[in-house]
């Protein structure tokens, strides 16, 4: 068997110093095709946040007639409702380059902690039906 001429002292190819330099990761460059159906599915996702909100306007409505109080499911059905907003703004303006690529830690944990919400919030909300 033929022995390997490895440099044992060497930095392996996985160990850059800089992230943004792996050549694997392209750009943050986005095609015409791509923006456009991005654009299509987040005017839809938009639309479907307006029926939601006055169909759950209805409803916290006419809980607050009857109860006097914000319920738990009010919040909850708010609650969906607003983090699907605000991850479908974050995400339009990610492919738009208004926010930078690649991006901080804090809206990677942000964007984590939104969507580990309306997980949550989506598993209890049958409950409360």
């Amino acid at each position: 068997m033929a022995a390997l001429d490895l440099d044992p002292h060497a930095r392996p190819y996985f160990h850059r110093r800089d992230p943004s330099d792996q050549p694997w990761i392209p750009g943050s460059s986005t095609s015409k095709g791509g923006l456009l159906v991005a654009s299509f599915f987040f005017g839809a996702s938009m639309a479907l946040a307006v029926f939601d909100s006055t169909k759950a306007g209805r409803q916290s409505w006419r809980s607050w007639r009857r109860n006097k109080r914000v319920t738990g499911y009010v919040m909850m059905l708010w609650a969906v409702i607003s983090t699907g907003v605000i991850s479908a703004v974050c995400s339009w303006l990610f492919l738009f380059g208004v926010i930078p690529s690649p991006p901080s830690i804090g809206y990677l944990i942000g964007m984590r902690t939104l969507l580990r919400g309306v997980v949550v919030v989506d598993q209890c909300l049958p409950w409360y039906d």
